[in-house]
């Protein structure tokens, strides 16, 4: 019986890790779409009164691929909890 016990404590403090990894990847997943969301309307608001078909910057391209790196993490990490 006191092995079942151990085994139970183990588990339930696994379960409270696990919770506490899952919480803070929600939070960094929010904090990335807040930043997203905030370079998108920065840019909105640069371009208004230019071209739509115009080049994306070098500027542009830099975050863009930033942006697609920390999704990419988020995502390899949240497979790797799941």
């Amino acid at each position: 019986m006191q092995q079942y016990e151990i085994e139970l404590e183990k588990k339930s403090k696994q379960i409270g890790q696990m919770e506490a990894e899952q919480q803070q990847i929600v939070q960094e997943n929010s904090n990335l779409s807040h930043q997203l969301y905030v370079l998108k309307t920065k840019f909105n608001a640069d371009d208004k009164g230019t071209d739509i078909n115009a080049l994306v910057t070098s500027d542009e391209e830099k975050i863009d691929r930033i942006q697609k790196d920390q999704m990419v993490q988020l995502l390899k990490r949240n497979h790797d909890i799941i």
